[in-house]
């Protein structure tokens, strides 16, 4: 019973770390939880970006990237979309002169 209970935890927080948000970057500090609210928001309200926001890398005070992605759900390996927000007026807006980029993975057996 106990060793149960320890393999459903152990999973639980490998899970619960998995898929939670990084805000990473030498700007970091620069970013609210108001600033990473509206990032969520704002890759939630385009309907071609997968929704999974897995990281925000502050590369400047009003400048993030955003990464989007993760485990494939029909293949095995990740995908991932990157692509650059930035901060006018009080509101964030994905950057429409940065170039968006992919990144992934794949597992060959």
């Amino acid at each position: 019973m106990l060793r149960g209970l320890c393999v459903v935890a152990i999973a639980w927080t490998l899970f619960s770390c998995a898929t939670e948000l990084t805000v990473v970057g030498r700007y970091s500090s620069h970013l609210s939880a108001a600033d990473v609210q509206q990032l969520k928001l704002l890759v939630r309200s385009d309907r071609e970006l997968d929704h999974r926001l897995t990281e925000v890398d502050a590369i400047a005070p009003e400048r993030v990237r955003v990464k989007v992605g993760g485990p494939n759900r029909r293949e095995e390996g990740s995908g991932y979309t990157i692509l650059v927000a930035i901060k006018r007026g009080g509101k964030w807006m994905f950057d429409p002169k940065a170039a968006v980029e992919s990144e992934g993975t794949v597992i060959v057996h």
